[in-house]
């Protein structure tokens, strides 16, 4: 079970976004890292030690372990791929074979339970998600007790699943139990307990308990630039969740600030002159042009100047959000040119999302030739699916 504990993430690091009803996590499996992302930036693994992994492999038959480990395989194999009607019932195939090998309540099958979960939430299951993460919780806490560090992981992923299933009452109490913990294990200006602050601040502005919010927030913030960076991607996008805390308020004074500081440090170069070696904030330029509408100036044809991290999901929505505040501000120019910059820094993203996906795909044709030869009519995967009954 070794490579597929090495699946399992803290989707803190895929934190919640906010909607109007429900609060949907960034789950791509590149985040996951599996994700997203995320990402993927540093996500909190919570592996089990490779020693508790292997407790009682001695008393385990070696064709029934390495089966399992096939399985196991295949079944994040085709998570990679996106095919989830096949990772489903191979992972589900894996777990009964766990439960039988190793017992209902191994730290495998914790791991494999953890897994489904994942493959479940990423079909929107989230019934099926929830009854699979709540059992890998229970396996974890008869473990390793109610405060080890790998329970509030477990605690996080369930809170976020049964937020998107609308109980939010019920994840803020999940969220509240994973950071108490995270606060004793990591200490309470860990970047763990951060991420986990960030979290609860985003729950609690979809309840519109914005006082609670705005607190969590602010915590996050401070322990991001304290051990990280000011301008942390950590850092930046708790910075952006204030500001749209901030704009839910009416607040636009302080949002119009925090959009200004994450710009700030994004653009490069001026709009207009690719030439201009000093680095000029977009916003600067809007303002400008804004300006120059009203007096009834002439304004020259607007280009798009050049910018670091397009593919950063906090600038892109920085870009929007600041382009919001202006037009409930009256300032239409300079909503246009930020819309503008905004579409034309998606594109760009696509652009080099798509020639990215053509590197990984070519890269995934190749390892899935190898893993269809080792399932071959000859091989003994496809023996194997066949005594399951799978046909692929």
């Amino acid at each position: 079970m070794a490579s597929i504990r090495e699946y399992e993430c803290d989707d803190q690091n895929q934190e919640m976004t906010e909607t109007n009803s429900q609060i949907p996590i960034m789950d791509t499996l590149q985040e996951l890292g599996l994700d997203n992302e995320e990402d993927i930036e540093n996500i909190d693994s919570y592996r089990e030690h490779k020693h508790d992994a292997q407790s009682n492999s001695s008393t385990t038959p070696q064709a029934a372990s390495n089966r399992i480990e096939m399985l196991s395989g295949m079944v994040l194999q085709y998570m990679r791929q996106g095919r989830y009607e096949i990772a489903g019932p191979l992972g589900k195939q894996a777990l009964e074979d766990l439960i039988s090998e190793r017992g209902p309540d191994h730290l495998d099958v914790a791991t494999m339970l953890h897994v489904l979960a994942m493959v479940y939430r990423d079909q929107e299951k989230y019934k099926e998600a929830t009854n699979f993460l709540t059992r890998a919780l229970q396996i974890r806490e008869k473990h390793y007790g109610e405060n080890h560090p790998y329970v509030p992981a477990t605690l996080n992923n369930l809170a976020i699943i049964i937020g998107r299933r609308g109980r939010l009452d019920e994840a803020q109490t999940l969220f509240k139990r994973s950071l108490k913990i995270r606060e004793a294990v990591y200490g309470k200006d860990s970047p763990d307990v951060a991420k986990q602050l960030n979290n609860l601040g985003l729950l609690c502005q979809n309840l519109e308990k914005y006082e609670e919010a705005e607190d969590y927030y602010k915590k996050a913030w401070k322990i991001y630039e304290m051990k990280l960076d000011a301008n942390h991607s950590e850092t930046v996008k708790t910075r952006n969740h204030l500001s749209s805390l901030y704009m839910k308020q009416g607040n636009y004074k302080e949002a119009e600030g925090f959009y200004k500081q994450v710009l700030a440090k994004v653009y490069e170069g001026e709009p207009g002159n690719n030439n201009n070696n000093q680095k000029r904030p977009i916003w600067q330029t809007t303002e400008e042009r804004e300006e120059k509408k009203q007096k009834g100036e002439v304004e020259e044809e607007y280009e798009s100047g050049t910018f670091a991290n397009l593919d950063s999901p906090t600038v892109q929505s920085t870009l929007k959000n600041l382009g919001e505040l202006y037009r409930k501000q009256g300032k239409y120019e300079a909503a246009c040119t930020l819309e503008d910059v905004a579409l034309r820094a998606k594109k760009q993203t696509e652009v080099l999302s798509l020639h990215n996906n053509s590197t990984t795909n070519s890269s995934n044709n190749e390892s899935r030739d190898r893993m269809t030869s080792s399932i071959s009519p000859i091989g003994i995967g496809s023996k194997l699916l066949n005594v399951f009954g799978f046909k692929f």
